[in-house]
């Protein structure tokens, strides 16, 4: 009776633990998919000074788990005032967090450029852009930018 118990036992956490493996690799519904893209017109004051665009670029893999490989661009201006920004972002397909972050942003005097890696599952990052930051997230479903 003992060993039926265990046996039992044994293949019910199996059947779970294959049940829980299933549900966190099940994607969340989105309104997006991959190959989509939306193109924009950025205008001051009426008249048309650049253009932006948003872009799913297709599901990649990042540590091991599948993700949607966004990007965002703005590039335009006026004379003296130029903008040149690109933020590539690596959503996970199941709890639509970050799991990667690049930044390249070009914006009149200011300038950034920066990329991070981030593991959710031990609430640390990596900035993977030279400069060995590493840190704590405050959560274990982290946002960029």
């Amino acid at each position: 009776m003992r060993l039926a118990t265990i046996i039992v036992g044994i293949i019910a956490s199996g059947v779970l633990a294959s049940v829980s493996a299933t549900q966190a690799a099940t994607p969340a519904v989105v309104p997006f998919g991959a190959g989509e893209r939306a193109n924009y017109q950025v205008r001051l004051a009426g008249v048309n000074v650049g253009r932006g665009s948003m872009e799913v670029l297709g599901i990649k893999t990042v540590d091991g788990r599948p993700t949607y490989h966004t990007r965002f661009r703005v590039a335009g201006g006026v004379p003296l005032a130029r903008v040149d920004d690109n933020f590539e972002s690596w959503i996970d397909v199941a709890g639509l967090f970050s799991r990667r972050f690049k930044q390249d942003q070009k914006e009149v005097r200011f300038q950034r450029s920066r990329a991070f890696d981030f593991f959710p599952e031990r609430r640390t990052f990596r900035r993977t852009d030279g400069s060995g930051e590493t840190g704590t997230l405050p959560t274990d479903e982290p946002l960029d930018d």
